[in-house]
């Protein structure tokens, strides 16, 4: 059995993070559980990371694109071929959210992975409740109503994301 502290050691590793966030990673049939929980927890902070990557890159595309604003009153052969400003500005906008709807929804796995690995006390339990977990997440949003349609599609892809990344660290690899 492990202890807590053998999931704060592992916290503060940071030397293969880059190599357990891949996602290609697979893992050997007797990797330790440990490993697999960091392999996770290294995606997810990767994920997370990559999201709000995205919308510093809209923002400042769409900081951009109102600061050249005041130049599009002069005519150019380039501006022609471009699309309407305010046409892109709706583009960015719409692209904007989905960068932060994707930020929200792996934030939002990252927190209850979090919490499985403080409220379980089997680590060889910890991955499979998670699981659970995620795909009940799943199902819900495959059964309610499509209120925020844009949101509720990009947080059922992430949830799907995580649970195929659970499958991959999980299952042993094969031949």
């Amino acid at each position: 059995m492990f202890s807590e502290d053998d999931f704060e050691t592992i916290a503060h590793e940071t030397g293969s993070d880059d190599l357990l966030s891949e996602d290609d990673l697979r893992l050997p049939e007797g990797a330790n559980v440990l490993v697999r929980v960091h392999a996770v927890r290294a995606w997810l902070t990767r994920r997370r990371q990559d999201a709000d990557l995205a919308i510093g890159q809209v923002a400042l595309a769409l900081q951009m694109l109102m600061q050249d604003e005041p130049e599009s009153s002069r005519p150019r052969r380039r501006r022609v071929q471009q699309t309407d400003p305010y046409t892109r500005v709706l583009e960015l906008q719409q692209e904007l959210q989905a960068a932060q709807d994707h930020l929200q929804a792996y934030t939002e796995a990252e927190e209850l992975f979090e919490d499985y690995l403080t409220h379980t006390t089997s680590s060889d339990r910890v991955l499979v409740e998670y699981y659970l977990a995620i795909e009940n997440l799943c199902l819900e949003l495959t059964e309610a109503p499509q209120e925020a349609e844009g949101s509720q599609a990009i947080r059922q892809q992430v949830f799907e994301e995580v649970l195929h990344r659970l499958e991959r660290v999980t299952a042993p690899e094969t031949d």
